[in-house]
């Protein structure tokens, strides 16, 4: 697909360092969380409508407009989109994109999503999902670790191992939010998910750092996340 080969050296699409992960990446990127299609985990959390054909054709016309990051996780579509992503990196040169994939909310049988083993398991499905031996971003998509974190300090060495082991180029936390069955219980009191998010991001020290905010987000519910990032490039 020369035309895609060719995007990045032909198109106006900004771009710019991700912070100190050192990965440049398209202003705007591709989220892929919908092409993976109606799915159910936790709640209902899938896309109805989707085709295949067009997914990796809006995939294609993304990266020919200049878009070099995609972002992705092992449970959307339970790795429908994952692989669709797969399917579009055949065609592409690998080091022209900036893979993000996420773990954390597809648990299986294990007793939680960051079960050191489980963990493992799923960052190897991911990779044969994405067709690729390393990951750009691999992001921990919340904050559930048990009962009394008891699986957070091994979720975090198990991140910075994938890491030294070049499974992973860089550690990342998606958030501030609340893990999706938190949500429901509105009727019983909830922590604050930014102090959460800052508490974790301490421990965690990752690479990149992923959160929701757009014209409809007030602007001081992230801004101790923002002068957090900033602090920390």
């Amino acid at each position: 697909m020369s035309s895609a080969t060719a995007a990045l050296t032909t198109s106006e699409t900004p771009l710019r360092t991700l912070g100190r992960s050192g990965l440049t990446v398209s202003e705007i990127g591709v989220g892929c969380w919908a092409i993976g299609g109606p799915d159910w985990n936790v709640n209902d959390m899938g896309w109805s409508g989707t085709n295949d054909a067009d997914s990796l054709a809006g995939l294609f016309r993304g990266f020919e407009l200049g878009a070099n990051h995609f972002d992705t996780a092992d449970v959307y579509g339970h790795g429908h989109s994952e692989r669709l992503l797969g399917t579009f990196l055949r065609e592409v040169p690998r080091d022209s994109v900036v893979i993000g994939t996420k773990t954390g909310y597809f648990r299986g049988t294990a007793v939680s999503a960051y079960h050191p083993l489980h963990m493992r398991h799923q960052l190897e499905m991911s990779l044969s999902n994405l067709g690729t031996d390393y990951i750009d971003i691999y992001y921990l998509h919340n904050f559930h670790f048990g009962v009394d974190d008891e699986f957070l300090e091994s979720a975090i060495e198990q991140m910075r191992a994938f890491r030294e082991q070049g499974h992973v180029r860089c550690v990342g936390m998606r958030g501030p939010h609340r893990y999706t069955a938190e949500r429901e219980l509105a009727d019983r009191p909830r922590g604050d998910k930014i102090r959460r998010f800052l508490d974790v991001a301490e421990l965690v020290e990752p690479d990149v750092v992923q959160l929701r905010f757009n014209m409809l987000t007030p602007p001081a519910s992230r801004r101790a996340v923002f002068d957090w990032a900033r602090e920390r490039g």
